[in-house]
């Protein structure tokens, strides 16, 4: 079925209709807000649709799901998305539409504070990031989370995920945001127990509860395991044995 004659108005260019097969690849698109090949895997090239992959695999008809998702950088450029609702084709049809809507200014505010951040602010905090890697596999890692830099023990990291140019350190208790990349933290995490297994994720060995060929369990978190990452993934954990 072509997406044209499915029965929804796209507003104004602002609007995109995506359907996607049960593993992920692109069957068709309006193409109008995101730029995505036909045939590639959604799962991996849109990162945070794969942290509710197993939500989508189970869907049934006409049921639906509904988030948001701010994407910007410290001086406001980026774009902001209402990704809002998936919705399974008529029986016979086993793959899924993603309707994206695009509403700027409902997210305007947002820019304008970005847009106000302070420069020499931002180079501060680049200088303290590059300090702290300089610190062969520190006892403590200091992150800056707000105005503060916070003390973390690197074995209460659980894993951290990345959204564009922010981050989420999750420990068991909590999680924390900090405006650094997630190649940042990768940089400055004691090697030996951390491992990146996703373009968006990096995890605590020690934390892992199990694993499969596509993800892996840390407490009640399913996190996805990017192609590119699991060869290395494998190997350091053949380390451990």
């Amino acid at each position: 079925m072509s997406l044209h004659e499915e029965k929804i108005k796209l507003v104004d260019h602002m609007t995109q209709l995506i359907q996607f097969d049960r593993s992920g690849k692109l069957i068709d698109s309006t193409d109008e807000i995101l730029k995505i090949e036909k045939g590639v895997d959604l799962f991996e090239e849109i990162s945070f649709l794969s942290s509710i992959r197993e939500p989508l695999e189970t869907l049934k008809t006409r049921d639906n799901l509904t988030f948001n998702c701010i994407q910007i950088d410290y001086f406001g450029t980026g774009r902001f998305f209402d990704f809002t609702f998936f919705v399974k084709q008529d029986k016979g049809d086993d793959s899924i539409l993603f309707l994206v809507e695009e509403f700027t200014p409902q997210y305007q505010k947002v820019l304008e504070l970005q847009q106000d951040r302070n420069v020499d602010a931002i180079a501060k905090e680049n200088e303290e990031i590059e300090a702290l890697k300089k610190i062969p596999e520190a006892e403590n890692i200091f992150i800056k989370v707000d105005s503060l830099l916070l003390n973390f023990k690197p074995q209460d990291i659980q894993y951290i995920e990345a959204f564009g140019d922010y981050i989420k350190i999750h420990t068991a208790d909590q999680f924390y945001v900090s405006y650094t990349k997630l190649r940042s933290m990768e940089d400055i995490l004691p090697q030996k127990d951390f491992v990146r297994i996703h373009r968006s994720y990096i995890v605590r060995i020690d934390q892992i509860i199990s694993l499969n060929q596509q993800k892996l369990q840390i407490k009640d978190t399913i996190l996805p395991i990017s192609l590119s990452y699991k060869e290395d993934l494998l190997s350091r954990i053949k380390k451990l044995n």
